[in-house]
This record gives structure tokens, sequence and C-alpha cells, in this order.
């Protein structure tokens, strides 16, 4: 179906925590056996909407607090660094 309004931006939230520090922990031993030395990983859902030119930094906020977040910004990544794992399914 397509939408007679198609979206004019992508907006990405950045959620909660995806691993908790046992999981992150397990993650981090996992990669060292395998010479890995992964320094720091953050690990973490993240929301993708497709919006229309209205939406502001404020419809931002209310989302992300209709979430259960903050509104907390991406900090800044190299191409290298950043790993994003999407589900097959929902």
């Amino acid at each position: 179906m397509t939408s007679p309004f198609p979206p004019s931006q992508i907006i990405a939230l950045k959620g909660q925590h995806a691993l908790s520090d046992f999981r992150r922990e397990k993650l981090i031993q996992a990669m060292r056996q395998q010479g890995i030395e992964p320094g720091e990983i953050e690990t973490y859902y993240i929301h993708v909407a497709a919006v229309d030119s209205a939406w502001t930094a404020q419809n931002s906020t209310k989302l992300a607090r209709l979430l259960g977040h903050a509104n907390v910004p991406f900090a800044a990544h190299t191409a290298d660094d950043m790993f994003v794992v999407v589900p097959r399914h929902y």
C-alpha cells in the first residue's frame, strides 16, 4: 500500500540497553576467546520511524517518552565501529 503523503524524513531514536551487564560481559568474553579485543561495547535498541516535514524535536521527545526512555542522541561513530543487527521477523 502506497501512502498519498510520503514521509519527508527518517528519524532514529536510541532505545533501552539491549543486553544486560551479564550478557554484555559474556559477549566480551566470547570476543576475546576469538582474539578480538572489543574495547567498550554499547548495546541498545534503535527505533526508526518515517515522519512528515511537520515533525519537530518536541515530537521526538514525546515519542521517546511514550517508548519509555529519554530522547538520547547517538554518539558519533566511525564507519567501522558501529554494527546494527536487524531481526528477520517481528
